[in-house]
């Protein structure tokens, strides 16, 4: 999942913390690529499609202040367990299985 509103200060470790202290269980990466974090967005991925759709449509999350904004990633842009490789390995959505999000 794409992750909005993130604090230019959080690091990948603090931004998981914020998920797991939630219930999400199910968390397989968490991306914060320099040039998104300054636009103030990073990235989630989980294993189980449910935590995901949870994340996005249930959740309410704040960060060091800020109110953190959930929305299914439109594309995949990091390999699963790759060095910062952006091959298109992986499904739509945050997920890493080949699911997509239910439609709605």
């Amino acid at each position: 999942i794409k992750v909005g509103n993130v604090p230019q200060s959080t690091n990948s470790a603090e931004l998981r913390a914020v998920f797991e202290e939630a219930g999400f269980e199910t968390i397989s990466d968490v991306y914060l690529p320099g040039k998104f974090l300054k636009q103030g967005f990073g990235f989630v991925r989980f294993t189980e499609q449910e935590d995901a759709r949870r994340a996005v449509e249930d959740a309410v999350l704040s960060l060091q202040g800020s109110s953190l904004q959930c929305e299914y990633a439109l594309t995949e842009k990091r390999g699963v367990g790759g060095k910062g490789d952006f091959g298109a390995r992986g499904a739509l959505g945050g997920f890493s299985q080949t699911a997509r999000p239910p439609a709605g």
